[in-house]
């Protein structure tokens, strides 16, 4: 069971909840829109321990994942609190500091190390991208170790492939904002970095922009 954590407070994180009402299953704990709050997740984390898993759409720091509010929702105080947790934070820049806090303490964390383009919600481009963050939703569960991480990047790299296919076959080049449906898709794999269990370094897919990491 995975505890879905959506925020819907601006434009970029509306979106976000468009996608994650597309992708959502029974299986998941749903922790949606104004109940996304600091106390909503820990309602949650307390009412459903046995799995411990998260998926969160929001927006994010280098020290926090935010919420509705625009407060920490989890944040590197948190590390005992989520020990053993797997959890992908589809957030501006989680994929520093706090994925590393975390990760110290028995954490899994798939995060981001920059601002990441928001997916777009128009109905043509939508399940498109739905397909991305759904391959990611359901696969990194099982980034147990460095070789199945690196499958798993792998996978979301191809998916993301996919995606930018199928944008082109949608018309996407002539689509207002035509850039950022194709940023969206380079970025999701490209900067993409993995915190195993007392990692000291991330994990990343190998044909990722080294630039990137090193600005």
């Amino acid at each position: 069971m995975t505890i879905f954590f959506v925020s819907s407070h601006d434009e970029q994180t509306l979106a976000n909840l468009v996608i994650a009402q597309a992708i959502a299953n029974d299986g998941d704990v749903k922790v949606f829109d104004v109940t996304a709050t600091r106390a909503g997740l820990f309602q949650a984390l307390d009412e459903h321990p046995e799995d411990k898993i998260i998926f969160s759409m929001s927006h994010g720091s280098k020290l926090a994942v935010i919420d509705n509010n625009w407060s920490p929702a989890l944040h590197r105080g948190d590390a005992a609190r989520v020990a053993g947790y797997k959890i992908f934070a589809w957030a501006c820049l989680t994929g520093a500091t706090v994925g590393y806090d975390l990760a110290q303490t028995g954490t899994t964390w798939w995060g981001y190390e920059c601002a990441v383009n928001a997916p777009d919600d128009r109905p043509e481009f939508a399940p498109i991208h739905a397909e991305v963050i759904a391959e990611a939703k359901a696969r990194f569960i099982a980034g147990v170790d460095v070789e199945t991480v690196k499958q798993i990047l792998h996978d979301i790299k191809v998916r993301c492939q996919d995606a930018i296919r199928a944008l082109d076959a949608a018309g996407a080049m002539e689509a207002n904002g035509f850039a950022t449906l194709y940023f969206f898709c380079n970025q999701f794999w490209q900067r993409l970095s993995v915190w195993l269990p007392g990692a000291q370094e991330p994990l990343r897919h190998p044909d990722a922009p080294i630039a990137y990491y090193e600005i």
